[in-house]
């Protein structure tokens, strides 16, 4: 039923030629469905770019986390080897100085404890807010 629920959207968005918001933490789907995707973090956008490069070139350490968490389709994967963020979720009411995202991020440093990062550009149409975007 999600699969015919998902197709009335979609034929609505295209016969309509209207935008689609869609919340989900399931990157494959929204990549089925959308032409740009945003991946936010406790409130904020820490990427955006079309749905080809959040989901095959993530450039945010989360959307790598999300982009990882997804099961692969073999007839071996085995959902309890998926990796997991370590620590807990911070509270969206106290918010985290610096980037929101550090507490969990295994590349967080020093200077993200302390300053809120950017979002740059990484590419055509493609930004990211982390201190290692380059």
């Amino acid at each position: 039923i999600r699969a015919q629920i998902l197709q009335v959207l979609v034929d609505l968005r295209d016969k309509h030629h209207m935008a689609l918001l869609f919340i989900t933490h399931d990157l494959p789907l929204a990549w089925l469905i959308a032409d740009r995707i945003a991946v936010l973090y406790l409130g904020r956008l820490v990427e955006i770019g079309t749905a080809d490069q959040i989901t095959f070139n993530p450039r945010h350490p989360y959307t790598v986390a999300l982009r990882n968490a997804t099961p692969q389709i073999r007839g071996d994967a085995d959902r309890s080897k998926l990796p997991a963020l370590q620590g807990e979720v911070p509270s969206a009411a106290r918010v985290p100085k610096g980037c929101r995202f550090h507490p969990r991020c295994p590349l967080a440093f020093d200077r993200c404890k302390e300053e809120e990062p950017p979002a740059l550009e990484v590419g055509p149409q493609h930004m990211s807010a982390c201190w290692l975007t380059k």
